[in-house]
Parts: C-alpha cells; sequence; structure tokens
C-alpha cells in the first residue's frame, strides 16, 4: 500500500527548482520510513530472520542517502547536487535492495525509483 501512495507524487526530477524537489523527496521517504518500520514489526522468528533484518538496515541507508540529498538540495549550489547512494558489495544499495525484494517476491518494496 506504502508504494502506491508513492504514485500521488511528482517524480522528483520534475521539480521546478531544487527546494522543490527537496519538498518531494522528504514527503516520499517519510512514505518509505512507514513502510519499513511497519515491515520491522512482522519479521518472521526463524531461519531468515538476519537476512531480513539486514536487508531493512540496508533500506535505512538508503532512506539516510535520500534524505541528504533533499539536505544538498536546500543548501548552496543546490543546481549542482546528484543522488549518491551507498554502496554495497561494489554497487549502489538499491540494486541489492531491489534484488532481495524481487528474490522474495516483494515487488513492492523495491526502491521507487523517483529521486
Amino acid at each position: 500500500a506504502h508504494i502506491e501512495e508513492l504514485k500521488d507524487y511528482p517524480k522528483a526530477h520534475e521539480a521546478k527548482t531544487p527546494a522543490e524537489r527537496a519538498v518531494t523527496i522528504r514527503q516520499t521517504t517519510a512514505i518509505l520510513v512507514d513502510m519499513i518500520d511497519e515491515l520491522r514489526t512482522i519479521v518472521p522468528n526463524d531461519a531468515d530472520t538476519k537476512w531480513v533484518n539486514m536487508w531493512l538496515d540496508d533500506y535505512g541507508m538508503h532512506i539516510e542517502d535520500r534524505l541528504t540529498f533533499a539536505d544538498k538540495l536546500e543548501g548552496p549550489d543546490a543546481e549542482q547536487q546528484e543522488f549518491y547512494e551507498s554502496v554495497k558489495a561494489d554497487k549502489q544499495i538499491s540494486v541489492s535492495l531491489n534484488e532481495f525484494a524481487k528474490q522474495n517476491e516483494m515487488y513492492s518494496c523495491m526502491t521507487p525509483g523517483d529521486v
């Protein structure tokens, strides 16, 4: 349900100004935070617990990356800012997050790619 909410927002890159883009990123990131908080309450207590918790922690890093980018969009040189993600296994963390989501058929938990 959370990912569906993101469709109600404009794509961040469609913003007219960096500050407007930052607002959209913060709003959509709040939805992702709610999603992750909700998922943490239903982590199974089985052999996969460790992997699910690692994935949720990685999602937390992706969320921090989004918020850091939003901060930069509100600062000096906002027009020149680019979105950089944390790296995991020599790739952007969203690659790892999305692979885990696909392997576990959690397509609605993939990163939205909206930044």
